[in-house]
């Protein structure tokens, strides 16, 4: 994937307030007049999900998958209290169902060219994982309750949010970058993001050709290096590529479930079975035969609707259980990281027309290391360059009210829950 530069936003400097828009002036580095509007904000669609948020989104699926190994505790032929936990898994896949369809539809507009949001690709994989479980729970349910109906919706439900999950992972091809999380600058006058201050720049002020240099040649005019990545963001936190780390691990856990559950590879893993388990295999057929009508779709290792083998459901939830488990302690940390103490980046603005730097001042030393002062400035202080080490948007809840007003705009959020 070829590199995108860090590009300068181009917007009014207070359009939108912190976290989008510039957090006042800042003083220069070697001149404490040497003053920038220059800020690090989140474009609107790519701004993170607040943890609080992340981790109620995780809450949602855990439970679901919670109840679904519940329910592989109880047979199906234990009469007491079926009613009750008929209706639960009723309510529970029409949520998961909702969920679905609201998350399918938000992943299919961040392809657009400006997409309202970006969604947490960690939240959509344990959406998916849960479906799953869903699935499991549903195939419990007795003829009198439609079960076979309903497993079928929380199969499709699985479809969907698997689909979700793998759009996700595709998007950085498609955009050229992953863009959640992804950082701008906006404000100053010539700002380019660097690893660290130019050791004795010998020019001040901005080149005149700014606007149609890259970030490398910018930074290079006052001899610094740039932060030249996809995404500023991964230089600061590793938030972005755990996000797709955690998509690709859904679609490793889940595809084998997903796959045999619907018979795309049935014959494969019939034949798997019949040589490893050939007894079982044996008896199962002949109950095929015993029972007109009697066969249904496997899910997870050719489970039978009517003798559900509960050690087998069983290993599955825990495996659900555990993988969305794993999903909420790697991701929400790091958003909680990158929100509330997110690390300084290094800026270097400019202002004024290019002249040479005036080598003699009494302004404060460049670096320990380096014994000459430097001014920053030309001989009239009409043109100068400065450093500023400037935070990330940072906000102990993530900036979540700003988040919600902010959704406002895309009620699919709230009904997808992520």
């Amino acid at each position: 994937m070829e590199a995108m530069d860090f590009v300068r936003r181009a917007i009014e400097p207070n359009e939108n307030g912190w976290p989008f828009g510039t957090n006042g002036l800042k003083s220069g580095q070697w001149r404490s007049n040497h003053t920038s509007t220059v800020s690090i904000v989140y474009d609107q669609p790519t701004i993170l999900v607040p943890w609080p948020w992340l981790l109620v989104s995780f809450t949602l699926s855990f439970l679901v998958a919670l109840w679904g190994y519940y329910s592989t505790l109880k047979q199906r032929n234990e009469a007491r209290g079926e009613n009750l936990r008929a209706k639960i898994t009723l309510t529970i896949l029409l949520l998961t169902t909702v969920r679905s369809i609201a998350t399918f539809i938000l992943t299919i507009k961040t392809f657009l060219p400006e997409p309202n949001r970006y969604p947490p690709a960690s939240a959509i994989a344990a959406l998916f994982i849960s479906t799953l479980s869903s699935a499991l729970d549903c195939g419990l349910l007795s003829a009198r309750f439609y079960g076979a109906v309903f497993k079928r919706i929380a199969q499709l439900n699985a479809w969907i949010t698997f689909a979700s999950v793998v759009m996700t992972f595709i998007l950085p091809f498609v955009k050229g970058a992953f863009e959640y999380g992804y950082y701008s600058l906006t404000g100053g006058n010539c700002p380019v993001a660097v690893w660290m201050c130019p050791l004795q720049p010998s020019v001040v002020g901005c080149p005149d050709d700014f606007a149609t240099r890259t970030n490398s040649q910018r930074a290079e005019f006052w001899g610094a290096t740039v932060r030249n990545v996809d995404n500023l963001a991964l230089t600061v936190t590793f938030t972005s590529p755990s996000e797709l780390a955690l998509a690709v691990l859904a679609i490793l856990l889940g595809a084998y479930i997903t796959i045999s559950g619907f018979h795309l590879i049935s014959q494969t893993r019939d034949l798997i079975e019949y040589v490893w388990n050939y007894r079982q295999e044996v008896e199962r057929k002949k109950a095929r035969e015993q029972e007109a009508n009697s066969e249904e779709l496997y899910f997870v290792g050719s489970l039978k609707r009517e003798k559900p083998k509960a050690p087998i459901r069983k290993d599955a939830s825990v495996f659900i259980l555990l993988s969305i488990l794993v999903f909420t302690f790697v991701s929400v940390p790091l958003h909680a990281y990158q929100e509330s103490k997110p690390k300084d980046i290094i800026i270097v603005d400019g202002f004024g027309k290019k002249d040479t730097v005036r080598k003699e001042s009494a302004g404060p030393k460049f670096r320990e290391q380096v014994q000459k002062q430097i001014s920053g400035e030309n001989t009239d202080a009409s043109s100068w360059v400065d450093c500023y080490t400037l935070g990330a948007p940072s906000s102990k809840d993530g900036f979540m009210k700003t988040w919600i007003e902010l959704q406002k705009r895309e009620p699919l959020t709230f009904l997808a829950m992520l």
